[in-house]
């Protein structure tokens, strides 16, 4: 359940398995305290009449986004295969107004409805992105011949109305399976594992690299290549040989690298409660993937501004 005062921060446009009657309160002109109260005397009724709010498990927080766990997973069709795929939600902050707030110290004139939050679902949901780097990209345009019908039981189900995707070996982003296109308050996603630098290093063994790299390589080598872009020459504080050897050749570091020069996403997003194991919903195969990627250098840029000028503003 996910609690009134995390949803009393957010002007959110919800997916489509929130309860309906919570989204009707969503939506309604109550002032934010009877918005809290009645979001949360409806929460009570749903569960007691034994139906379910559509959120599940507890919600983690950042400084921009919330992160809502999805009860139950998404349909999807997957390189013609009718599949299901667990999903969770980015919804962004949008206290661009309230007064302290981070976003009212940044320097120029934002869009109403702009905050971080819809900065970075803006950014990590960039379409173009996916359908270049993601493991899954959506199928806009449907093939001749492709599967519409699927025999399934006795006979031929119908699944034109469900969304395709098609399987990229060479993707490192999460899945996005939805977005709100007009105000980028949500963005939703496959779900995908946590992992520690062990498994980070089991999930880059290669032929070419059997014992795998570990994460603090490729840490450094994405650092050094984001820099020396700019003709800068940082100390990355490891073997240049062995980073030259990950960038020129480790599949995964090569892939990321055409990501960050693609869509000018800064490496300091890929420490290693960012990334993640991502599992094949049909073939149940593991792959280390990008799960958190809201980070350009033009927002991390106006972080760091908006945060010198409310420091300044105490002083």
């Amino acid at each position: 359940m996910i609690t009134f005062s995390e949803f009393s921060e957010f002007i959110v446009e919800a997916p489509k398995e929130l309860h309906p009657e919570l989204q009707q309160v969503l939506d309604s002109s109550l002032p934010p305290t009877k918005k809290r109260n009645s979001f949360l005397q409806k929460i009570k009724k749903i569960e007691s009449d034994g139906e379910e709010t559509g959120l599940v498990g507890k919600k983690p927080k950042g400084s921009s986004r919330m992160v809502v766990f999805h009860k139950e997973p998404r349909e999807i069709v997957l390189d013609g295969v009718r599949t299901q795929l667990p999903t969770i939600t980015k919804i962004a902050h949008t206290s661009k107004n309230t007064r302290g707030s981070l976003e009212s110290y940044i320097p120029y004139h934002f869009h109403e409805n702009s905050s971080f939050g819809t900065m970075q679902n803006q950014h990590e949901g960039d379409s173009v992105m996916h359908k270049m780097h993601s493991v899954l990209r959506p199928i806009t345009s449907i093939p001749d011949p492709y599967p519409q019908k699927r025999f399934h039981g006795h006979g031929f189900e119908d699944i034109s109305e469900i969304k395709p995707f098609e399987f990229n070996r060479d993707g490192v982003l999460a899945p996005m399976i939805d977005q709100d296109t007009a105000n980028h308050s949500w963005l939703q996603m496959g779900h995908v594992k946590d992992i520690d630098k062990n498994r980070f290093k089991a999930l880059t063994i290669t032929k070419e690299f059997p014992k795998g790299i570990t994460h603090d390589e490729f840490y450094s080598a994405m650092n050094r290549e984001h820099y020396a872009a700019k003709g800068h020459d940082i100390d990355h504080g490891h073997n240049n040989n062995r980073i030259d050897d990950i960038v020129d050749s480790h599949p995964f570091a090569q892939n990321v690298l055409s990501y960050m020069a693609d869509s000018g996403t800064h490496p300091g997003d890929f420490f290693i409660g960012n990334l993640g194991e991502w599992k094949h919903p049909v073939t149940g195969q593991s792959h280390l993937v990008i799960r958190d990627a809201g980070g350009s250098s033009d927002i991390l840029n106006l972080y760091l501004e908006a945060r010198k000028r409310r420091l300044n503003a105490y002083r």
